[in-house]
């Protein structure tokens, strides 16, 4: 089953070309390669419920639409990564390393271990690495 990057996924690696570019077919699925790898790795627990994602392009070009006017400041459901780099492949390594990596460090030592009577995993925590590991986002 596929599932379409929803435009919050999509913001995040729009946000850094302008509205008028667009990634390359190897940079899109070096996008979804690392999306997948986060989301099924960024858990010391296994995942039961990810699902497949692509590549939208009207998302993507809506996404890209909404970066080129707005700040570069995070909210909900917005990952925000600036670089100066115009090597597309770097920038993308290095906004995983900073939404994922960097973030886990922190959010992981809060969660609570899957089992405990009535906790869901990662209820209430809400940031860059939450956005790109969990299943959904409600």
């Amino acid at each position: 089953m596929f599932m379409p990057v929803f435009l919050s996924l999509v913001v995040v690696p729009l946000a850094i070309v302008s509205a008028d570019k667009s990634f390359s077919p190897v940079d899109q699925a070096i996008w979804i390669d690392r999306l997948t790898y986060f989301r099924t790795t960024g858990l010391p627990w296994p995942a039961a419920n990810m699902q497949r994602i692509e590549w939208k392009a009207d998302l993507a070009k809506t996404a890209a639409s909404s970066a080129a006017k707005c700040s570069a400041t995070t909210g909900p459901g917005v990952n925000v990564y600036q670089s100066s780099s115009s090597n597309s492949s770097s920038i993308i390594d290095e906004a995983f390393q900073q939404w994922v990596v960097e973030t886990s460090k922190k959010t992981l030592r809060t969660l609570a271990q899957p089992g405990a009577l009535g906790v869901e995993i990662g209820k209430g925590t809400y940031n860059s690495y939450s956005q790109i590991v969990w299943a959904t986002h409600d």
